[in-house]
């Protein structure tokens, strides 16, 4: 399995002020504090209401998703799974790639159309790719999920908690007959995100090691 940082730079449609923004709010002192257990080499119980998330705004997604459409039109991603926190980033990326006939995957979807969903993920060649919602590994749906076909894991917008990431890689890819998966974390280039990301890329193999 290949795990790696995948260092964004806004592109120049990202909105100024939130590329502003970020470099305001990492001279904040909720920034320092994260930045002292990132430079450590340990991960900060990040509550998802305190700015860090929030922070990096359109920026970033636009970033991401610009990435992601490259990547795909290139066929370099071939089916990837995305992983949200939140369920606007879930709506927004599947109209953003909608050429590529996104599946969604809620927590909270009933049953029947979670099944669904999954039938169409793993049989139809005309979906691409999936988005799917970190709720997901406390739901019931969790005992629906058979990813067959993606060999690719996307992180955009994850928890700092490297146990609860790891739950989503072994979600994701438990049944796959593919020997080669990759997992990549999106994150902007030289900031505070970017120096998250590869500590959690780090803490993410110690766990994969301890096996």
């Amino acid at each position: 399995m290949v795990v790696r940082t995948v260092p964004l730079v806004p592109i120049p449609s990202a909105l100024p002020e939130y590329i502003e923004r970020i470099q305001r709010w990492e001279r904040t002192s909720a920034a320092r504090r994260i930045a002292e257990f990132v430079d450590s080499g340990e991960l900060p119980a990040v509550d998802p209401t305190d700015g860090y998330h929030f922070t990096y705004g359109y920026a970033k997604i636009e970033s991401a998703i610009d990435h992601v459409r490259r990547e795909m039109y290139k066929q370099r991603l071939v089916r990837p799974i995305t992983w949200h926190t939140k369920t606007p980033l879930i709506r927004w990326w599947k109209e953003a790639l909608a050429e590529w006939k996104p599946v969604a995957f809620f927590a909270g979807q009933k049953s029947q159309k979670f099944r669904s969903h999954m039938s169409r993920w793993n049989s139809s060649p005309k979906v691409r790719m999936a988005v799917a919602h970190y709720n997901l590994l406390t739901s019931v749906n969790l005992f629906e999920c058979r990813f067959t076909r993606t060999f690719e894991v996307v992180f955009f917008d994850f928890p700092f908690h490297p146990q609860m990431v790891k739950q989503a890689v072994d979600l994701t890819l438990r049944d796959t007959s593919f020997k080669r998966v990759y997992v990549e974390f999106l994150c902007l280039k030289d900031t505070l995100d970017h120096r998250a990301s590869e500590v959690m890329v780090r803490e993410l193999m110690d766990l994969y090691r301890q096996r």
